[in-house]
């Protein structure tokens, strides 16, 4: 009976996970083109199902365990939506940014004007 108890125990620890040691952990996101260079956001927030969080890249911020929708603006870039599943004490989060339009979105136009045919050089 005792090794049937303890096997219960260490089956209920395993699939708790790191919860059962600490409900909450110290997040960090960082912000990168495609190649992995930083660059400069305009706003990081972190939402979760109680609250919304605006972080600083770079920064750490506490935050509970739990899933979280986390959204970037940088400019020139895409708008970056990701789903993030927060559960170690301590966690990085990345994003890589797609390439956009610089100002927004790119107006078409038209070009007028009359192609001559080439001339032979002597």
């Amino acid at each position: 009976m005792l090794k049937i108890s303890l096997r219960l125990l260490v089956f209920l620890a395993i699939a708790t996970g790191t919860r059962a040691f600490g409900e909450q952990s110290r997040v960090r996101v960082l912000v990168s083109d495609a190649l992995g260079n930083p660059v400069p956001s305009r706003k990081i927030v972190m939402i979760g199902t109680v609250s919304a969080t605006e972080l600083q890249q770079g920064s750490e911020v506490v935050l509970g365990y739990g899933e979280y929708t986390l959204s970037v603006d940088v400019p020139g870039f895409e708008h970056a939506t990701r789903s993030v599943m927060i559960d170690q004490p301590q966690q990085i989060v990345t994003v890589a940014m797609k390439l956009g339009a610089l100002e927004g979105e790119i107006n078409p136009c038209s070009i007028i004007g009359r192609v001559e045919p080439a001339k032979d050089i002597e």
